[in-house]
C-alpha cells in the first residue's frame, strides 16, 4: 500500500528554488558606482542562504521517505538494486538474469 505524500513540501521547494533563480537574475546594467558596493553586499548572503534551504528541504524530503519505508533502522532490509540485462533488453535483480542467465557484471568474485 502507497502512503500519500503531501505536495506542499515539494511545492515550497519549487518556490524557493524559482524565487533563488529569479533573486539572482541577469545584469543588464553597468556596474555601480565604489560608493554603492557596501550597500550591495548582502545580496549574496540572500543566495547562499536560498540555496542552502533548497538543499535542506531536498533533504527532509528524502529522510522523511526514508522513514515512511522504513529504511532508517538498523538492519532494516534493502530493496535489491536491479541491473540491466544487453541480451534480454531488461531491468532484472539478482546474481544472473533469470530469462538468459548472464551473470550480473556488477557483482565481482573473489580472485584467489
Amino acid at each position: 500500500m502507497r502512503s500519500a505524500i503531501s505536495p506542499r513540501p515539494a511545492w515550497a521547494l519549487a518556490l524557493t528554488l524559482a524565487l533563488g533563480a529569479a533573486a539572482r537574475g541577469e545584469e543588464d546594467e553597468p556596474p555601480p558606482p565604489p560608493q554603492e558596493e557596501a550597500e550591495a553586499q548582502g545580496f549574496p548572503w540572500l543566495c547562499f542562504a536560498t540555496s542552502v534551504t533548497g538543499l535542506g528541504g531536498l533533504y527532509w524530503l528524502v529522510r522523511r521517505r526514508e522513514r515512511e519505508l522504513g529504511l532508517d533502522r538498523p538492519g532494516a532490509r534493502r530493496p535489491e538494486s536491479s541491473w540491466y540485462c544487453r541480451a534480454c533488453d531488461r531491468d532484472v535483480t539478482g546474481p544472473e538474469c533469470p530469462r538468459c542467465h548472464a551473470p550480473n557484471p556488477f557483482i565481482h568474485d573473489q580472485v584467489s
